[in-house]
């Protein structure tokens, strides 16, 4: 828990890490309030590169694998085209700068690590995009959407299942003496709109007989929205080199929604 295992107090992680030993870190932790980071920068890259760099020394000197999450942020979106691993970064927000710190401090180690960058990620619970869109959905009958932010709506199921295939393979040419550190880019195909993935989700709820009060959505621009940090209006990820090195993709991001929604209740999203 944070309690055991803080990463705003990056100090304190080596004597955990003493104490388990672990063979394999997956670091899935970050500060990921965007908003709240461009308030408080410092204190988000303690947490997004400062542990980055805690957990890669330790790694590094115990001999362990460090899977690092990354984020899409790294870049400020003012192209169409999708990124790749080769595109110079430049986040437009000090979330993506956080974390841009620590893709580097973990690049600067002496770890073996994979890095992945992922954006868009959802399930079924009411923190992510759905959850809170469905929950303003039963009060309000009009609900306001960013038409002008495209990327990749990503589900965490099907990338968990990605990331435990990543990683067998990844131990294994470890064992072998066959592996490499890298960054990588892990999203599904296609691309979409916030303002078009809404309506996607308000269809599926129709579709399953969902009691929603929302009847209209609205597009709005994101400077139309005050006191939020800039975002990339345009944030996809080109995964390629993960299925070229280890022939792991992800399949279209209308399969992974379809294939939560079919199994989700409305319960789940509002939890």
């Amino acid at each position: 828990s944070r309690h055991d295992f803080d990463l705003a107090q990056p100090a304190t992680l080596a004597a955990c890490l003493d104490m388990w030993q672990p063979a394999l870190i997956v670091n899935a932790a970050a500060w990921t309030d965007v908003d709240a980071a461009e308030a408080d920068e410092a204190a988000a890259t303690v947490i997004n590169a400062d542990a980055v760099a805690a957990l890669a020394d330790w790694a590094g000197a115990h001999g362990a694998l460090l899977l690092h999450f990354s984020t899409d942020h790294v870049f400020d979106g003012r192209r169409s085209a999708a990124y790749t691993e080769a595109d110079v970064p430049a986040p437009c927000n000090a979330y993506g700068r956080s974390k841009l710190a620590g893709e580097r401090a973990l690049a600067a180690s002496a770890a073996d690590y994979l890095c992945l960058r992922v954006g868009g990620l959802y399930g079924a619970h009411a923190r992510c995009f759905p959850g809170r869109l469905l929950t303003r959905a039963q009060t309000q009958l009009a609900l306001d959407v960013v038409d002008d932010q495209i990327g990749t709506p990503t589900c965490c199921r099907p990338l968990a299942g990605a990331v435990v295939a990543l990683l067998r393979q990844a131990l294994a040419r470890r064992e072998a003496g066959r592996f490499r550190s890298a960054l990588y880019h892990l999203a599904p195909a296609g691309r979409i709109s916030r303002f078009g993935f809404a309506e996607c989700i308000l269809a599926s709820a129709a579709a399953r007989g969902w009691p929603l009060a929302a009847t209209q959505l609205r597009p709005v621009t994101t400077v139309a929205r005050p006191g939020i940090a800039p975002r990339p209006a345009c944030s996809v990820l080109a995964s390629s080199r993960l299925r070229d090195d280890y022939g792991i993709a992800l399949g279209d991001w209308r399969a992974g929604w379809e294939q939560l929604v079919a199994t989700a209740t409305l319960a789940d999203f509002l939890a």
